[in-house]
């Protein structure tokens, strides 16, 4: 916070000895011609960006299939133990993978129309569309981080999908609640 008050402090300082010094004449007369020219909007301009969206919504779309199948996190008997609760594959997981389509959609969208008030609306509905779940998940005792291992040293194993999602309370596991606990709780 020093260095934000310091910053902030000697900036204004400056600036008002240089006002009240009355030297504000450069001896270069500014019009709007010396602006800069507008970024091009064509699209070859906005190519590299949408290759680059494609790109890292297939890298999220991928990590989240892998992290079930072949995760980093090893079971003691050297079995994949997916990083998020298999549960979620009941309604979050899939949600979030086609809010990842919408956005490549989106996308492309952007790539040949550009931007407009439509899609400034449309990117907002599909950041709230991921946002909200994402922290009502993580915040509200939905998900609970992996804390602890098994007594015997292992990480603990996954809960059957006919048990439910595990407890938030649950030790050692990435847990979080179905959709409809979230929604009688309003």
């Amino acid at each position: 916070m020093s260095v934000t008050v310091h910053v902030s402090f000697w900036t204004t300082l400056v600036f008002a000895v240089l006002e009240r010094a009355s030297v504000t004449d450069t001896g270069v007369e500014w019009s709007p011609d010396r602006l800069p020219a507008l970024p091009d909007h064509s699209r070859r301009s906005r190519l590299p960006e949408f290759i680059a969206s494609l790109v890292f919504l297939a890298a999220l779309a991928v990590a989240v299939l892998w992290q079930q199948v072949s995760s980093v996190v090893r079971a003691a008997d050297g079995s994949a133990v997916p990083l998020l609760d298999p549960a979620l594959w009941s309604f979050w997981l899939p949600w979030f993978l086609g809010l990842i389509a919408a956005e490549a959609v989106f996308a492309a969208w952007l790539y040949l129309r550009d931007w407009s008030w439509a899609a400034a609306v449309v990117n907002l509905v599909l950041a709230l569309a991921f946002a909200v779940p994402a922290v009502l998940l993580w915040s509200g005792g939905g998900c609970s981080i992996p804390t602890s291992s098994t007594p015997s040293g292992g990480i603990r194993p996954p809960r059957p999908a006919a048990a439910g999602p595990s407890p938030p309370s649950s030790p050692g596991w990435w847990s979080c609640s179905s959709p409809g606990m979230w929604w009688t709780g309003f």
